[in-house]
């Protein structure tokens, strides 16, 4: 248990954008976003969880989202779009109840370590 908790506070350190300051702003952005994720993509697993939780939590805020809940002749998807990346992630929810999964091929080792 103390070399995980060494790492886990190595980590952070490595993550903090001012190391003089007593807050880890990385630390807090991390929580914050795991927060948004929980009360946003939350379906049958938690929503940090989630393909849509994991990417906000990785990536942050997408630049656009287009959602296309009701389509005559698709399952509902929505595309985020990240400019900056230049890369767009599907996600579609196959079974019509919100469980959006992601369809495109991952960003890098984005999840290799998601379970």
């Amino acid at each position: 248990d103390d070399i995980k908790s060494k790492r886990f506070v190595d980590f952070w350190k490595e993550k903090d954008p001012n190391p003089t300051n007593e807050q880890n702003q990385a630390f807090e952005e991390y929580f914050r976003r795991v927060a948004y994720a929980d009360e946003n993509f939350s379906h049958y697993v938690e929503g940090w969880r989630s393909d849509r939780g994991m990417v906000f939590i990785i990536l942050g805020s997408p630049d656009n989202i287009d959602r296309h809940p009701f389509e005559y002749d698709s399952k509902p998807y929505e595309v985020w779009q990240y400019y900056d990346l230049n890369h767009s992630f599907i996600f579609i929810d196959e079974t019509g109840f919100g469980d959006y999964r992601l369809t495109t091929p991952l960003y890098g080792d984005l999840f290799r370590y998601r379970y």
